[in-house]
């Protein structure tokens, strides 16, 4: 009896020992390198930020707070503050929530965005009209590369007015 349960322990270690090998093996297959069903990408949302400031760099925001300043994108145009989502989700993931052209709490710049990280735009045209005649073309292209298994970086271009910017921040002076 005794030889009995002994061979089944170790048929039983054996089996064990075998599905753990199988699983090793299967884990480590070439051919299933790049899927990681387990791993999750975040990608930062397209966000333009504007700051209008004077000859002397001073914020001229409180000035404009009862302009009518639109963005005119894709065809469409957006007034300031207009799209209203409500609370702003709750995840540890950076959700892009496109606002068409808004402040920020302290009403000091104005943004546009927020696009989507992992999409491509091209020459996309923004028509940044400041409600008292006076307009700006902001130009912009921005891109996802793959640098490695699970390394991405963008490309970005920026123009205002024609003339090239260093970053999505921009500074305007009106």
């Amino acid at each position: 009896m005794k030889k009995r349960i002994w061979r089944a322990i170790a048929l039983g270690m054996q089996c064990t020992l075998a599905a753990l090998a199988m699983t090793t093996i299967v884990a480590c297959d070439k051919e299933d390198e790049d899927i990681d069903p387990g791993y999750t990408i975040d990608f930062t949302p397209v966000i333009i930020e504007i700051e209008p400031v004077d000859e002397l760099g001073n914020n001229l925001m409180a000035q404009m707070k009862d302009w009518k300043i639109t963005a005119e994108w894709r065809g469409c145009v957006y007034e300031r503050d207009s799209l209203d989502f409500g609370i702003e989700p709750t995840t540890r993931y950076n959700v892009p929530i496109f606002r068409g052209i808004h402040t920020n709490p302290d009403s000091t710049r104005l943004y546009f965005g927020g696009l989507y990280g992992d999409h491509t735009y091209k020459d996309e045209q923004i028509i940044l009209n400041w409600g008292n005649e006076d307009c700006d073309t902001i130009v912009f292209s921005h891109e996802l590369k793959k640098k490695g298994k699970r390394d991405y970086y963008s490309v970005e271009e920026i123009t205002l007015n024609g003339v090239r910017q260093e970053s999505f921040n921009l500074k305007i002076v009106k």
